[in-house]
């Protein structure tokens, strides 16, 4: 009954996929032969949802003739249930590869659908950051210039309050805060030293970039 339930559920779903794909080649958002590979699909989930009902329905006849001594064809209906398992397999099998699977690890920091939206050629899913190659600027004034150095231990606080241990890993040299173009003519020009900071332990906070900072010297 398990395996007849799961067939059913496979069943559905393959038949929504296959629905789903025939919209999105009516809007040029899916090739022919995507269409074709989960029509395949579909077609196999029938069939082997029509082979386990097949062989229920032979198993509660066979169920009847075995105290009449019907050994040899209980035998025959293992061998078959047996192979319609296999059936199943390579057909779950197929189906998986409908999943979208990453090898990256990262921090999911946006995600740009629902659940159960159609998703069209090219369409962005969500947006992933990798917390350990993540880099900060940092705007030293000249006064810590003792303390921009390479190695040098620092905190970061975030806007939410939240801090994280970093350290210096470059220091680029001596820039201005604000270009040219956005200084008042009046206004004295200010520069500052450059240094950019990578994450030593995990972070948990999101983080988005362009995300204003506060660096402390430990």
């Amino acid at each position: 009954m398990e395996l007849l339930r799961f067939a059913q559920e496979q069943r559905d779903f393959t038949y929504h996929r296959m629905r789903q794909y025939e919209q999105l080649f009516a809007q040029s958002a899916a090739t022919q032969a995507e269409i074709a590979t989960i029509r395949s699909q579909h077609r196999l989930a029938l069939e082997n949802l029509a082979a386990l009902k097949k062989a229920e329905r032979i198993e509660s006849e066979k169920v009847a003739r075995m105290q009449q001594g019907a050994a040899p064809e209980i035998r025959q209906l293992t061998s078959q249930l047996n192979q319609l398992s296999l059936e199943f397999e390579k057909i779950n099998d197929q189906l998986q590869q409908l999943n979208l699977i990453t090898a990256a690890t990262g921090l999911i920091t946006e995600i740009y659908v629902q659940p159960g939206e159609y998703l069209g050629r090219g369409q962005a899913l969500l947006e992933m950051i990798f917390p350990e190659k993540v880099m900060i600027d940092a705007f030293i004034p000249p006064k810590y210039q003792d303390l921009a150095e390479v190695g040098q231990a620092v905190r970061v606080k975030f806007p939410n309050g939240d801090t994280a241990k970093a350290r210096i890993v470059a220091v680029p040299g001596v820039m201005q805060k604000t270009s040219a173009a956005e200084i008042n003519p009046l206004e004295v020009v200010r520069s500052a030293i450059l240094a950019q900071l990578e994450f030593v332990d995990q972070v948990n906070t999101r983080l988005i970039n362009g995300m204003p900072v506060t660096v402390y010297f430990d």
